[in-house]
Order: structure tokens, then sequence, then C-alpha cells
């Protein structure tokens, strides 16, 4: 029996010293791994902040003394990249920082470094790539609007100048028309002139015989008749007329004024047409007065 005892007894102390070996080794190994293994880095690390336009953009540059490990090289053509973006933002306001594809081409890039060093903070690549992203959204955006505006004002432009066009060819047309109005105007005006000049022999011919008339008593005396308003006859004066002497020719006899300008005979010497004689009135025979004047309307 105690034979039996004894040997359980070993056997258990056997077993417990076989898992106090397991253990203390897994703690070694353990112990050994934190030893090897590095801590994370600062995400703040080689950090700068870039303002623009109010905005604050982390920018993580590592010195090249300070770039070791599997993922140097990747690391070095991030930042590299994202400098150029960053020269780009701060060259014009306008201009584009970075295409889409290359947007995508860094991202992944940035994926590939905690692939090769997990260590490494990419943090501040992320954020960085990020703000190039949306500030070039945005600047497409109003490349895009001043290309409208310009459309806009060459198409107003384009209008001012149809419509100048237009105006210029309104006023030409003016222009003309009235150039055509005066061209016909003189040319009614020298018709007229034509004409008058035709006319103007038959004014020469008229103004010669009104000349050649006033020679003579009896023309004298029909411009002046011709010359004066016509009116109506003046009533029969009461004053006394001179008394017509009589003359010794026989057969029959007519009467006249004798005021120098007679140009008509009357059968009476009570006629209406005498009462205007302001001198004295004569008789003579009626041959001799047809020879040398016309009768009387009143009387004849």
């Amino acid at each position: 029996m105690s034979k039996r005892y004894l040997l359980c007894l070993l056997l258990l102390v056997q077993q417990i010293a076989h898992a106090q070996v397991y253990e203390l080794a897994a703690v070694g190994l353990a112990l050994g791994a934190g030893a090897f293994q590095k801590k994370p880095q600062d995400p703040n690390a080689y950090v700068t902040m870039l303002a623009y336009k109010g905005k604050s953009v982390s920018q993580k540059r590592t010195p090249p003394d300070k770039l070791k490990g599997k993922a140097a090289a990747e690391i070095a053509r991030v930042e590299a990249a994202l400098a150029v973006c960053s020269a780009n933002l701060l060259a014009d306001e306008l201009r584009p920082i970075c295409t889409d594809q290359q947007y995508f081409d860094l991202q992944l890039a940035i994926k590939r470094i905690p692939w090769a060093q997990k260590e490494w903070s990419v943090s501040a690549y992320d954020a960085e790539n990020d703000f190039y992203r949306s500030e070039n959204y945005w600047r497409t955006q109003r490349r895009e609007q001043l290309a409208r505006e310009v459309q806009q004002a060459q198409q107003v432009a384009q209008q001012a100048r149809a419509r100048h066009e237009q105006d210029s060819l309104f006023s030409i047309e003016q222009r003309q028309s009235f150039r055509a109005d005066s061209i016909s105007r003189l040319a009614q005006a020298r018709k007229q002139a034509i004409a008058d000049s035709l006319d103007e022999p038959r004014r020469k011919a008229r103004a010669y015989e009104l000349d050649m008339a006033l020679l003579t008593p009896a023309g004298r005396r029909l411009v002046e008749a011709s010359a004066k308003p016509k009116t109506h006859p003046a009533p029969k004066s009461v004053a006394k007329r001179p008394v017509a002497r009589p003359s010794k020719s026989t057969g029959p006899s007519a009467y006249f004024c004798t005021s120098g300008n007679t140009v008509k005979y009357h059968s009476s010497s009570t006629c209406q047409g005498l009462t205007r004689c302001g001198a004295s009135i004569s008789r003579i025979s009626l041959r001799e007065a047809e020879q040398t004047m016309d009768p009387c309307k009143f009387c004849h």
C-alpha cells in the first residue's frame, strides 16, 4: 500500500514540474518577443502645419537621415509626391493640384507603408492627401464657373456686335435713302431750272412787248389799266362836270375825255364811263374816234 502511494505521489510531482517548466518557457518567449518589438511612431513626429486661406494643413516631411526600415523608399516617394502637390497649391489659385489618378496612386502608396513598416504613422499623409483632393475639387468647380462666365460674356459681345452691325446697316440704308431723296430733289430742281430757262425767251419777249407798248399813250393806258385792281364803279357824282364843247364836224359824233390818256370813245356825254373824267369832254366825229380809240363797253 505504501509503495503504490509513493508512486502516485512521484507522478503528481513530475506533472507539476512539467507544467511549471512550460509556463516559464511561455513567459520567457513572451518577454523575448516584447523586447524585440518596436514601439509605434508618434503621429506628430516630423509634422508641420501649413496655413492656407484660413485652413491648416498637416505636412509630414522626414529628414533623410531618419528614413530607415523596409518602407524608407516608399516613404520618400510619398513625401516627394505630396511636396509637388503642395507646390501646385501655392502656385496658383486655379491651377489643378493633382489628377484623380495621381490621388488614387498616392493613396495606395500610403497604404503600402504600414504593410512594410507597421510602426510608421501615416495619418498625416492621409490628411494632407485628402485636403489636396478637396481643394482640387473646388478649383475645378471654379474653373468651370469662370469658363461659363467667359462664354456668356462672349455671347453678349457677339450679340452686341450683331446689334451694332444691324444698326450700322440701318444707318447706311437711311443715308442711302436720304441721298436718293436728295438726288431726286436735285433732279427736280434741275428740271425746273431747265424749264425756267426755256421760258426765259418768252418772258423776255413779253417784257419787250410791254416796253414797246409803253412807248405809245394807248399802250401806257393799257398797262395801267391791267395793273390797277378791279373795283366797283363809283356812284354818280353830283359835282358839276365840264360842259362838252360842240364840234363843227357833221355826221355821227362821239365823245371822249381830254385828259391825255383816253382809250375809249362814248356815244353820249352822259355815259357812265365819263363819270371819272377829270378834264373836259370833247366831241369828235365817229369816224375819227374809231381810228384811234375803242368803243366804250357801257354805251356800245
